[in-house]
């Protein structure tokens, strides 16, 4: 089964509108909230700066997709069998490998999701 390019490959080649911005900010807000994680309200505000960049965005996108399941529910346009792949990899390995290394970069984090993409 091949699908289309959704929304999540979009954002990992090459779109990036004020509506993502906006929704990874107000998800990492309520995680913020919800969680009395400071770190997540500053990510929050690091999408938004028009100082960070592109990748950093991007990478705070999915590390906030990766905690928010609400977020996950929102964005119904990804085919069921990768979705599923793409968000277990992203859980189990993703995110912790790359927290693990302090070497790596966002963009190195973005190198990752994509490869983990274009497999699922």
């Amino acid at each position: 089964m091949t699908c289309k390019i959704d929304f999540i490959g979009s954002v990992l080649y090459g779109v990036w509108r004020g509506k993502v911005e906006a929704e990874t900010a107000e998800a990492a807000h309520a995680l913020a909230k919800s969680n009395a994680s400071e770190h997540a309200a500053m990510l929050g505000a690091m999408v938004q700066s028009p100082d960070t960049p592109l990748n950093t965005k991007r990478a705070i996108f999915f590390l906030v997709l990766n905690q928010d399941s609400a977020m996950r529910d929102r964005l119904q346009d990804m085919c069921p069998h990768k979705a599923a792949l793409f968000y277990k990899t992203l859980h189990t390995n993703v995110v912790p490998d790359w927290l693990k290394d302090q070497t790596k970069t966002p963009d190195d984090f973005v190198e990752t999701l994509r490869s983990v993409y274009r497999n699922s």
